[in-house]
């Protein structure tokens, strides 16, 4: 078995989990601690470098930075992304969810995610229409480089069920949750009413994974959106004072719900 089958083998035999508004698949050490070294070690070299290749979300909403420039990335961080892009492992994502999901291979929005003490992000619905090729964002990727409780606290995966865009009233505890580990693969679908977020802020320390999303054709929708950009809702914990109903309506009237 080469290295790729060896992967495409892990996607194959993983078990899809299903609940009111969600599924899913959870990957336990898709990726080695020796990878996983090698990529913290490149990404800790780019940080070091003076560029203006981050991305810095800093809102009521979401604290966070990203990075998705393939120039940046050292060899370990381009064979990772070359490695969610690939047919072959796109073909076996595809059957596992049973539709046909072509690679966003410019990584929009997705790359590099580290989230540092304090960071953020409310439960969301992800824009539905990638602004790049007009088709339906259906697959998230997300792939852990470190761990809770070990690299950082907080920062778990939530997933909420409500089979609406309506961001009130805030969320309660979610229906299901996501420890983050080095090395788990999570992909899930995002083509519903799928709302998720961080459960807990980050503290401690950094929250890093790497993103890659799949689309598909609009005719596949479950439900008829033209959702141009993500929406927040908060959880009940946070405090919703004016800085962030403002932020929350100006999402809402970017995605055109307003």
């Amino acid at each position: 078995m080469n290295n790729l089958d060896k992967y495409v083998s892990k996607i194959n035999s993983s078990k899809i989990f299903r609940n009111q508004q969600h599924e899913w698949l959870e990957i336990e050490d898709f990726l080695s601690t020796d990878r996983i070294d090698n990529i913290l070690e490149e990404i800790n070299n780019i940080q070091s470098k003076d560029n203006n290749s981050w991305i810095k979300y800093e809102t009521p909403l979401e604290n966070k930075m990203t990075n998705n420039t393939w120039n940046d990335f050292g060899p370990h961080l381009y064979q990772v992304f070359a490695l969610l892009v690939n047919p072959d492992l796109v073909s076996s994502i595809s059957k596992k969810f049973g539709v046909e999901l072509i690679p966003d291979v410019g990584l929009h929005g997705g790359g590099i995610h580290i989230s540092r003490s304090g960071g953020r992000l409310d439960p969301h619905l992800d824009y539905a229409i990638h602004p790049k090729m007009d088709s339906l964002r259906y697959i998230n990727a997300i792939l852990f480089l470190t761990s809770q409780g070990d690299d950082f606290n907080g920062g778990s995966l939530g997933f909420w069920n409500r089979a609406s865009e309506n961001i009130d009233p805030p969320f309660g505890e979610p229906d299901y949750k996501i420890s983050p580990e080095a090395g788990k693969l999570i992909l899930f679908n995002v083509s519903g009413y799928n709302w998720h977020g961080l459960c807990e802020d980050v503290s401690g320390g950094s929250r890093i994974s790497l993103a890659s999303y799949y689309v598909t054709s609009k005719e596949n929708a479950k439900y008829k959106t033209t959702r141009s950009a993500a929406v927040f809702s908060a959880t009940s914990e946070r405090e919703i004072n004016s800085d962030v109903k403002d932020a929350q309506n100006k999402r809402l009237i970017k995605a055109g719900l307003k």
